[in-house]
């Protein structure tokens, strides 16, 4: 997403997650090769890029970082579903709180 806000609903949660700018939406479904389990719906005007999904893997094979993003999303979603950090915490702080948890 290049621009706005959205608003994040888990299917089975109470959970909001409010997401900004910056966020890649649908990575972690695409890196465990998993159907959606979340509803997306802008909270403002949102402008996003798509990213073919046979571009972004190859990236992110060429550059050895498959399983690294795919451990640290996994952490990233447990992170986003629990009421400390869900809505309060911006989707880069969860990034980064995931990536030191190793």
């Amino acid at each position: 997403m290049l621009t706005g806000t959205l608003e994040s609903f888990r299917t089975g949660s109470t959970a909001r997650n409010l997401l900004s700018a910056g966020v890649l939406i649908g990575e972690p479904c695409f890196l465990n090769d998993m159907p959606a389990d979340r509803t997306y719906r802008t909270a403002s005007f949102v402008r996003a890029l798509a990213i073919p999904a046979t571009q972004y893997l190859e990236f992110i094979k060429a550059n050895d970082l498959f399983e690294e993003l795919r451990t640290s999303r996994n952490l990233q979603a447990v992170i986003e579903n629990t009421s400390l950090f869900g809505e309060g915490v911006s989707s880069p702080t969860q990034n980064r709180i995931s990536r030191r948890d190793k």
